[in-house]
């Protein structure tokens, strides 16, 4: 993280550097850190920043900072290598209006989805390295999706995945597909901290976790839990735009313009509840899951492995209440 005394140091070796107002070199940072997964996508070996900012990064630095071309590369060449050092930064509200006005017609979102990893996994590929520093995967397929956050919102976001060509697999956020076999590889271990749901929905393990308690100590049905995260948590500043009198909210402003739903459908809380499950079952026992990948829908896609884990609850000690099973939950 940069300190005042990096600062300084920068400061005599780059005297320009002493014009620039502090605030402003923060937020160059900041905005820059923001933006930093989507620049080392463009980059073969990460462990160095670029010369240069990609084009759309650029332009999206200079229109949210109203910085000129020519300053947003001497910012950059002067504190790039704060925005590749160490330390995690926290988004403002202001930041994210900014990715909403600046970024997505620059194919930049605010919290964009990637694949874990930029290598091949399998260790008997020669695709396969001990660090992802340097990029093997490529062929890069994106599109636009609906991210939805406990403590952000739904998001505008857009997400990708990459290609092995020697193992003829397509890695995705949560899973990996084989060009052999029509199967969603997921990844080992607990469940990411998001979870696709569909082609264009996604959701974060925490909402998912919430409905599960919703469900269990409100016996709330999946469409009843989409309406309270519609009505209490798709939006930053909901409690504002559920009090526009009192906080004087202009309620005649256009909303954000996506071609996907900011708010949650029953089907999508039901969806990603059922998955959430099977992917924590699987967890525990320290498996392994694979699901079909061309499915019609997700409840097709479930169905079998729903089927064995409601057979492993009957019996005695098990859950046997009809009501309780994965694939009854009210919709």
């Amino acid at each position: 993280m940069l300190t005042l005394r990096d600062l300084a140091q920068l400061a005599a070796v780059t005297p320009h550097l002493g014009d620039i107002k502090f605030y402003e070199a923060a937020s160059f940072i900041r905005l820059a850190k923001l933006v930093r997964p989507q620049i080392e996508f463009t980059l073969v070996d990460k462990r160095e920043p670029p010369a240069l900012l990609p084009p759309h990064i650029h332009e999206f630095m200079g229109a949210s900072l109203r910085k000129s071309y020519t300053e947003v590369n001497w910012y950059w060449y002067t504190l790039k290598d704060a925005v590749w050092g160490e330390g995690a930064v926290r988004a403002t509200e202001t930041d994210v209006e900014m990715f909403h006005l600046h970024g997505l017609r620059r194919g930049i979102g605010y919290r964009d989805m990637l694949p874990p990893t930029r290598v091949c996994l399998n260790p008997g590929c020669r695709n396969h390295r001990s660090t992802d520093n340097v990029k093997t995967l490529t062929e890069p397929v994106s599109h636009r999706a609906t991210l939805f956050t406990l403590r952000e919102g739904a998001l505008p976001v857009h997400t990708t995945s990459l290609y092995c060509h020697p193992c003829h697999r397509r890695y995705h956020l949560n899973y990996a597909v084989g060009k052999a076999r029509s199967v969603r590889t997921y990844y080992h271990g607990p469940p990411p901290t998001v979870i696709q749901i569909s082609t264009h929905f996604f959701v974060e393990a925490s909402v998912l976790e919430l409905f599960g308690n919703m469900m269990m100590f409100g016996w709330l049905s999946a469409h009843n839990c989409a309406q309270v995260y519609n009505t209490c948590l798709a939006s930053i500043d909901v409690f504002r735009r559920n009090n526009p009198l009192v906080f004087n909210v202009d309620m005649g402003q256009p909303p954000l313009s996506w071609p996907y739903a900011l708010e949650m459908s029953g089907e999508t809380a039901m969806n990603g509840f059922l998955l959430y499950s099977v992917l924590l079952n699987r967890a525990e026992q320290l498996a392994c899951i694979e699901l079909p990948h061309d499915c019609p829908t997700q409840r097709d896609r479930l169905s079998a492995v729903l089927a064995e884990l409601n057979k492993a609850m009957e019996g005695v000690g098990h859950i046997s209440n009809p009501s309780k099973s994965l694939n009854t939950c009210s919709s």
